[in-house]
């Protein structure tokens, strides 16, 4: 239908269907939708007793209006909108400004005698079907009376504009479409001879003298077989005349051909354009292809690229649009009636074309060659005749001929905003939207919500130019809204436009339809990798002889688009566009179960490949293979939780590891819980043991997350079960871990007893174990001790051996963690230069492995090494980029610190307000967490106290802190006990002795509770 403002448009050649902006629009009652396509077939009044007689023949005048009334009310209601009908006392009608039909379109495209072909070719085109195919109201056989009349009506009106097309096309010498209109008027009625004659006609204008003998093979065996009779007289003549006609006329010259005009100015495509236009004018390059999925403006290129080289040859340049030709052989015959040659000598249609161009300097522009490849050794026929001539090939297929060389056409990049230059999809976006609705205000408040849109879709010109045609209608906001159904959404494109270029889903029909069976079924699975995916797993997937071939073969039709991988492993991708596509076939298919299953195995086979391996040298590169299938580990996830929670529960487990790494510590945390949820388990509700690695490593995994999250009192009983499950599964290396992280938990919540308990314990078992991470481990835990007793130089030793045992297990996260904690040690005991060496290595392990919480640690401990040298500049530079990391990776625990650190050095440069405030910060996410940490910001506290006049009462929070820190065995931090030392000194000296000792001994009274409700009481000022 021509391009309208129409917000209902009705289809009632073919299955009817009623569409509202571009959305399907049900209507339940079947009456309804008769009196709606009723009024649409020529969207003119109808009069009420017409209406009466045909839906309630056998009801009394009165009632029968009563009937008519009450179908009008509730077809208002049905309707978006109900002004939609025009109605007065006698007549009914639909509003023709908000209404438009397929009916009323054919009459208006052929109303004139002059209509030119295209026009009639589109006309031609609605014809979907018969006349309200398929709809039916039995018990009304009037209205079925109606319906086979206006059936037959509408038949005649077909048959009679396909005639007339195929004439008119013929006499123009546009074959392509002749053939397309007599080829569809013998579906309609293969008896029909006048068609039969018109395709043998065209075949042999076109010099095609097989084609002449199949098409009248076809019609002598057709009547043969229904009719029992010989074809017409006036058949055979036309038969004989085809096949016997006189030798070739004249040639026309080819020089200067035009290339049809562009329809609209080519938008983003300049430095394309450039580069298209230099490799044609390479010596070496006689055949170039353009290659790239449907919608992606192959054609339009093309054409930009013709008219730019026009110029460079001397018979100029000629555009052959293949979509209409379906036949293989019609393509050299085709050249020759886009080069103006006709030929009706026996030699065929190839021979005389290669004759002509043999002397020619020309470039063919041969336009969407997907669909006959077959015929490309015609190409090279062509190419080896005819020196002068050049080719430039559109086709979302290779043509994988020796000289082809290819240029992948990518859609127009959508990334759009004041760090970019101005998106070309938003562009094109926005010229389309205004040259459609010019009154539309489109500025820069609405370019995020089109920037969003054009990238949902892929950046594909096609289907942003569907999209902007919305905005008769729509906002950005609401268009974006709508494009999860965006085939629905993305229709009626520009009439002058192919049939195939009409919707986004024709666009992508067209690819399929090319595709063999075999090809068809490995795309509908593909659509289930999401945000691209690597060849193994594919291969994978497929699991069938021969994928990587099959893979290849849609790479080459455009439908797969290699990304960059890891370590040179090559990436494929669907574009969203042609994965959605996919998606609805794989349903249609009732193959969706079966495929998404199949897609979480293979994400479960990687996760538990990989696991392992994250303690090992090479666990970099399995961090980055897995963030690059994310995406994919998600949907896998997502669709395990619904329909196979054990499988869930590993995938979940075995990726405990690399959300810690990684930084995702939030969703891991939000995945696992789900997970744990859905097997029933309730942790003040765990009486049994369960007999389970998968859910022993959840329960572990969610426990560190916790660890992790500064969440240290809910990682304990998680910590604490997944211990004693690993010790019942006999898994001594995983129950080792879990008791590790357990012990520091406990010891920050300050239960020193308790993790000196479990520590205990469980080394005589480790110590029995020949596994150099196991080794590490128990020197670690040696080595933490000795550090929180104030030992440094035994924590020195044992964390040295940690490393060293580290190295040869290959852990490089947790050998960056044990070079942190030896780094600590050595600037306790003043060692500067060994600590800024352990703290820069695990720093470049950390960066190695792309682990950002870890890279915050090690910031910030270099950060602590530059203010004990008072280097106050570098340790800001430090703490900042350290808070920075630890926020986006979700690393709570260390926060507070942070908040810590940086108040120390806002007091030291006078900032005392910002110092209250951080330490104040501090305070409040340390406390209930972090007993160690909450006596850490009461020496802040009591530093801001000294510097506000306050010694006394600096005094008594300091003596609580020292009071709990000795209760806790802890010894204080080096960086920490300088700050203190330096404003204790202050403070004794603003006070006599006796009460500044008095107010020590006072603090120490307090319980830890106590004092933290005091210090909350401090005001800023």
């Amino acid at each position: 239908m021509d391009p309208s403002p129409a917000s209902l448009v009705l289809t009632l050649l073919g299955p009817p269907e009623a569409r509202w902006l571009g959305a399907p629009l049900p209507i339940a009652r079947r009456q309804a939708r008769a009196l709606l396509f009723l009024l649409a077939v020529d969207l003119r009044p109808v009069a009420r007793e017409q209406i009466c007689a045909l839906l309630w023949p056998d009801a009394p005048g009165p009632t029968a209006r009563r009937h008519l009334t009450h179908l009008l009310t509730h077809l208002r209601r049905a309707l978006p909108d109900p002004d939609l009908f025009q109605v007065d006392s006698d007549r009914i009608a639909l509003s023709l400004a908000s209404v438009a039909s397929d009916t009323a379109a054919l009459v208006r495209s052929v109303v004139s005698a002059q209509t030119p072909v295209d026009a009639l070719r589109r006309a031609a085109e609605l014809v979907r079907g018969p006349f309200l195919s398929g709809f039916s109201l039995l018990d009304c056989p009037e209205f079925e009376a109606w319906i086979d009349g206006e059936r037959a009506r509408w038949d005649r009106i077909n048959r009679e504009l396909l005639a007339t097309l195929a004439e008119r096309a013929a006499v123009e010498e546009r074959y392509a479409d002749a053939i397309w209109a007599a080829q569809r008027g013998l579906a309609i009625d293969e008896l029909d001879e006048a068609f039969q004659r018109q395709l043998i006609t065209v075949y042999g204008a076109q010099g095609d003298r097989a084609a002449v003998e199949r098409q009248f093979e076809r019609c002598v065996a057709v009547l043969a077989r229904e009719l029992g009779v010989p074809p017409l007289p006036e058949t055979r003549e036309a038969y004989l005349l085809a096949r016997d006609g006189p030798p070739a006329l004249v040639d026309r010259p080819l020089s200067r051909v035009p290339v049809l005009a562009q329809p609209s100015p080519l938008v983003g495509r300049d430095q394309h354009l450039a580069q298209v236009v230099a490799l044609l004018r390479r010596p070496d390059i006689r055949l170039l292809t353009l290659t790239g999925p449907g919608g992606v403006g192959k054609t339009r290129l093309a054409r930009a690229v013709a008219e730019t080289l026009a110029a460079d040859y001397a018979d100029g340049t000629v555009f052959v649009p293949l979509a209409p030709v379906q036949d293989p052989k019609l393509i050299a015959p085709a050249i020759a009636a886009a080069c103006g040659l006709r030929d009706t000598s026996d030699r065929g249609a190839l021979a005389h074309l290669l004759d002509v161009l043999r002397e020619r300097q020309v470039l063919l522009v041969l336009d969407n060659l997907e669909h006959l490849t077959t015929a490309a050794p015609a190409i090279s026929a062509i190419l080896a005749a005819a020196p002068g001539v050049r080719v430039l090939v559109t086709s979302r297929t290779l043509l994988r001929l020796a000289d082809e060389h290819v240029y992948l056409v990518p859609p127009l990049p959508v990334l759009d905003g004041p760090a970019s230059e101005p998106s070309p999809a938003v562009e094109l976006f926005i010229a389309r939207a205004l040259a459609i609705a010019p009154d539309r205000s489109l500025g820069p408040a609405t370019r995020v919500d089109i920037a969003a849109i054009c990238a949902r879709l892929d950046g594909l010109p096609l289907a942003i130019e569907l999209a902007a045609a919305r905005m008769r209608v729509l906002t950005p906001p609401a268009l974006l809204a709508r494009l999860s159904r965006r085939f629905e959404v993305l229709v009626d494109g520009p009439r002058d436009r192919p049939e195939r270029q009409q919707t986004l889903r024709a666009t992508i029909d067209w690819s399929y339809a090319l595709l063999d069976p075999s090809e068809q079924r490995l795309l509908r699975r593909l659509a289930v990798f999401v945000g691209g995916f690597s060849v193994d797993l594919a291969e994978q997937l497929i699991a069938e002889p021969h994928a990587l071939a099959l893979l290849e073969r849609l790479v080459d039709q455009s439908l797969l688009q290699r990304t960059a991988g890891v370590a040179g492993e090559p990436r494929l991708m669907l574009l969203e566009t042609i994965r959605a596509y996919g998606l609805e076939r794989l349903v249609e298919h009732g193959e969706d179960g079966a495929v998404r299953r199949a897609h979480a195995h293979c994400l479960l086979d990687l996760a538990e490949r990989a696991a392992p391996e994250l303690e090992r040298w090479d666990q970099s590169a399995w961090l980055d293979r897995l963030e690059l299938e994310q995406d994919n580990l998600r949907a896998a996830l997502a669709w395990a939780q619904e329909h196979d929670v054990e499988v869930a529960l590993r995938l979940a487990a075995a990726l405990g590891g690399f959300w810690i790494k990684r930084g995702s510590l939030s969703e891991g945390r939000a995945w696992l819980e789900e997970v744990l949820a859905a097997t029933g388990w309730r942790e003040a509700e765990e009486p049994v043991i369960r007999a389970s690695a998968p859910f022993a490593r959840a329960l572990a995994r969610l426990g560190a997350l916790l660890f992790h999250q500064g969440e240290y009192v809910a990682a304990t009983p998680l910590l604490t079960a997944a211990a004693a499950h690993f010790d019942h599964l006999a898994m001594l290396r995983d129950a080792a871990f879990s008791r590790q992280l357990l012990i520091a938990a406990l010891a920050i919540q300050g239960d020193i007893a308790a993790a000196t308990r479990i520590t205990a314990a469980s080394l005589p078992a480790l110590l029995t174990m020949d596994d150099p991470a196991i080794r590490a481990l128990v020197s670690l835990q040696q080595g933490l001790a000795a550090m929180q007793s104030g030992d440094d130089r035994l924590a020195q030793r044992s964390l040295k051996q940690a490393c060293a045992e580290l190295r040869v297990a290959g852990d490089l996260g947790l050998l960056a963690i044990c070079l942190l904690h030896l780094g600590a040690s050595s600037l306790r005991l003043g060692e500067q230069d060994a600590a800024l060496a352990c703290f820069s290595e695990a720093s470049d392990l950390a960066l190695a492995l792309k682990d950002r919480s870890l890279q915050g640690t090690a910031r910030n401990n270099l950060g602590e090494l530059a203010r004990v040298q008072g280097n106050d500049t570098m340790a800001v530079e430090h703490y900042t980029a350290s808070l920075r990391l630890l926020q986006d990776s979700d690393r709570r625990s260390e926060i507070p610190r942070l908040l810590h650190n940086l108040g120390y050095i806002a007091l030291r440069s006078g900032a005392t307000v910002t110092a209250h405030e951080r330490f104040q910060r501090s305070l409040e996410l340390f406390h209930l967490r972090n007993p160690r940490g909450v006596t850490e910001a009461l020496d802040g506290l009591a530093a801001v106290a000294t510097t506000r006049g306050e010694p006394l009462l600096a005094a008594r929070w300091w003596g609580a802190a020292a009071a709990a820190r000795e209760q806790m065995h802890y010894a204080t931090w080096l960086p920490d006990r300088l700050e203190q030392a330096y404003y204790e000194a202050r403070a004794r000296s603003a006070c006599d002795p006796d009460s500044f000792g008095a107010a020590w001994a006072a603090g120490q009274a307090l319980s830890l509770a106590e004092a933290v409700a005091e210090a909350r009481l401090l005001s800023p000022l």
